[in-house]
């Protein structure tokens, strides 16, 4: 379940033309997107926020930049999340609370061996066997694939979150949007999931 929920913690966003670790950000755009392109993806992100791959956290520089900025982050949540598979974290650190960082990241898993239907059932299984109340689910047509995403509240964490989940090739994916309150962050969060593609 901690795989399948792994609702992003933090993310780090960067600007200008610039490798992140095994990632690759490209000069944002006139909308104040930037592409980001990572090993078998690529996707929109603004261009304010802080992006951190699991390559660069390793290399210690990015945590300590997250360390000094004095944002709601520790080490063992990085750690935690890149375990779980994570490719990408972005963090609205200029929106930053004192409690939380609103953020996206992107997991890579190994493939659960069902389609998006059979994702749906296993996702709605796990909630409910963990007491967590799905407040919106379907399937979703993106330029991407299809998918499966839901929408979840942490009340004990005060936050909101939104997950799409893919069946590509030999992985699983998961984008998740991580809010304290995911309304005003919809607009955003579209334009970003309408930009992602996978890549073989």
């Amino acid at each position: 379940m901690r795989r399948l929920l792994l609702s992003a913690l933090l993310l780090v966003t960067a600007c200008g033309d610039s490798a992140t670790g095994t990632l690759v950000v490209e000069p944002g755009d006139a909308a104040g997107f930037t592409t980001v392109r990572g090993e078998g993806f690529s996707i929109a992100i603004p261009a304010d926020w802080l992006i951190l791959d699991k390559e660069t956290f390793d290399a210690g520089g990015a945590f300590a930049e997250v360390e000094a900025s004095g944002l709601p982050v520790t080490a063992d949540q990085l750690v935690a999340i890149f375990e779980q598979g994570g490719m990408l974290f972005a963090l609205d650190v200029a929106d930053a609370h004192p409690e939380f960082v609103d953020n996206i990241n992107v997991l890579r898993l190994p493939p659960l061996g069902v389609s998006v239907d059979g994702m749906a059932d296993l996702v709605r299984s796990e909630l409910a066997a963990s007491g967590i109340p799905l407040d919106r689910s379907g399937v979703a047509q993106l330029p991407a694939g299809d998918s499966f995403f839901y929408e979840f509240g942490l009340p004990a964490l005060g936050t909101e979150h939104i997950t799409y989940a893919f069946a590509q090739g030999d992985y699983s994916w998961q984008v998740t949007l991580s809010a304290l309150d995911v309304a005003p962050r919809r607009g955003v969060f579209e334009r970003i999931m309408d930009s992602l593609r996978f890549e073989e």
